[in-house]
């Protein structure tokens, strides 16, 4: 089982020697997420991943079946403004990918000066369940964390509050698929805005599983 602050899924480039996993998240008009009267802008606005290269990292794990999703929950995150409070609308996998997002919640850190441990990449949702070997579980301090989680929708971040994102996706059909990033929306006031960090999932297949 991972550590503390480790993942359950894997980068794949530990898993494809010499796979290179660049490539910018483009934004488009007519994006997928929630409809909005809100004008949106395709950046990032106050909030700040620390993912600034364009790369994306892409995270290979093991699909539990049916009323399950995995995380992807390495991805954390500052608001920026010093005096704006960011309301989070949505959060959505990549189009034509064959992964979407099942459930999306936000554990707020407050103004921290240092990072804040974070849930991890790869582990089975809901975490209070027993699923069978070799599914991916959390530890004590990861439930903690899934304690404090909040509905990302909705939810509001103040001025120089940072947090961590858990996203549960999983497959469309069967239990194989990938993404290439997440758009995850959001609004200041009557502006709205779309950012694309370059974090993905990659459901293996049953045999590499094992």
């Amino acid at each position: 089982m991972p550590s503390r602050n480790e993942s359950a899924g894997w980068p794949v480039s530990s898993l494809v020697s010499g796979l290179a996993l660049v490539g910018l998240f483009l934004a488009v008009g007519g994006s997928f997420g929630c409809g909005t009267d809100r004008d949106v802008v395709t950046s990032s606005g106050p909030l700040d991943f620390g993912m600034s290269d364009g790369s994306t990292a892409l995270y290979g794990m093991c699909y539990a079946g049916p009323g399950t999703s995995n995380s992807l929950g390495g991805l954390t995150g500052r608001n920026d403004s010093t005096d704006d409070v960011v309301v989070f609308d949505s959060v959505a996998a990549g189009t034509g990918q064959e992964v979407e997002v099942r459930e999306a919640y936000v554990v707020l850190f407050g103004v921290v000066a240092d990072q804040a441990e974070v849930f991890g990449s790869g582990f089975v949702l809901p975490p209070d369940r027993d699923y069978p070997d070799g599914a991916a579980q959390v530890d004590e301090h990861q439930m903690e964390l899934w304690e404090q989680r909040i509905p990302l929708e909705g939810a509001e971040l103040g001025p120089g509050e940072s947090f961590n994102l858990i996203v549960g996706v999983a497959p469309t059909v069967g239990d194989r698929g990938s993404s290439d990033g997440l758009e995850i929306r959001y609004h200041v006031g009557s502006q709205q805005y779309s950012s694309y960090p370059g974090i993905g999932a990659d459901f293996l297949s049953p045999d590499e599983c094992k």
